[in-house]
């Protein structure tokens, strides 16, 4: 298992990808990007092998959106981004 960890995407390894909470030991978006060869964040470094999932799925300090605004966001100037930059007081 140990080889086959480091070479190939875990459903595990890559969920710690797309983990909501930075405090959630499970969570890792900083890394783990490769969907099928884990390879590729082993050599780069950003690779945490991990056997346990997040406990919830999504992204920290972003508010609810329906599926029309996160498909259609690039298109709108005010999309989310534009929000959540505002609420952080980030934008000029």
């Amino acid at each position: 298992m140990w080889l086959v960890e480091r070479v190939i995407s875990t459903p595990a390894t890559h969920s710690a990808h797309h983990g909501k909470f930075a405090s959630d030991d499970a969570t890792f978006y900083k890394g783990n990007y490769g969907n099928l060869l884990f390879f590729w964040d082993v050599l780069f470094g950003t690779a945490r092998i991990t056997r346990r999932y997040p406990e919830r799925m999504g992204v920290e300090k972003l508010e609810p959106m329906s599926a029309a605004e996160q498909l259609f966001w690039p298109l709108v100037s005010s999309g989310p981004r534009g929000r959540a930059a505002e609420s952080d007081g980030l934008a000029d």
